[in-house]
């Protein structure tokens, strides 16, 4: 009897530590990473850092009333915003903001900005959470930027990204230019 409470025991523990093991892989920041709206690389990276920069100019998109009813995938939150790179190579950054509430569950958000239809990649954009299923909002915010902009003129938009859908609240984007 001893023995077979002992191995009972120890068998418990055993499958306690496997389980835990596979709880924490499957939270981990790679796999995160992988289920990216955008493409996203799974290998650490070293922090892009962009110093000595000057400020050309900025602009701000935003709503306060809300948007409303927006379908699944990438929509669209604002206009396009024109900018002229003045110089050989200009950085464009992107401040990120947004409410967004719904009434499915499981259903996960991120906000994306595009330079010129394509979209910004220092960093991809993640997930930010899960919009809310009890018809509250939530909100989430990111920052985005992209270098090495060739002169001329150029677009800049943002985009809602969703599993289901939902329902766009306020929202606020800072956009700016930089040179060197």
């Amino acid at each position: 009897m001893k023995k077979s409470v002992l191995a009972g025991c120890s068998l418990l523990t055993i499958l306690v530590i496997v389980a835990a093991s596979l709880a924490l892989s499957a939270a981990s920041p790679d796999r995160l990473l992988r289920n990216s709206p955008v493409r996203a690389t799974s290998q650490p990276q070293a922090p892009t850092l962009i110093f000595n920069r000057k400020l050309v100019s900025s602009t701000q998109s935003y709503s306060a009333l809300g948007v409303g009813t927006v379908s699944a995938g990438f929509v669209a939150m604002d206009s396009l915003v024109t900018f002229k790179c003045p110089s050989p190579s200009c950085t464009a950054s992107a401040e990120q903001s947004v409410q967004i509430g719904g009434s499915v569950s499981d259903n996960r958000f991120a906000i994306c900005t595009y330079v010129d239809g394509a979209e910004m990649t220092q960093p991809y954009c993640p997930y930010l959470g899960y919009v809310s299923s009890d018809g509250s909002f939530v909100s989430g915010s990111f920052t985005q930027s992209a270098s090495g902009i060739t002169p001329g003129n150029h677009t800049l938009q943002t985009f809602l990204y969703t599993d289901d859908g939902g329902d766009l609240g306020i929202f606020n984007i800072t956009y700016r230019l930089y040179t060197p």
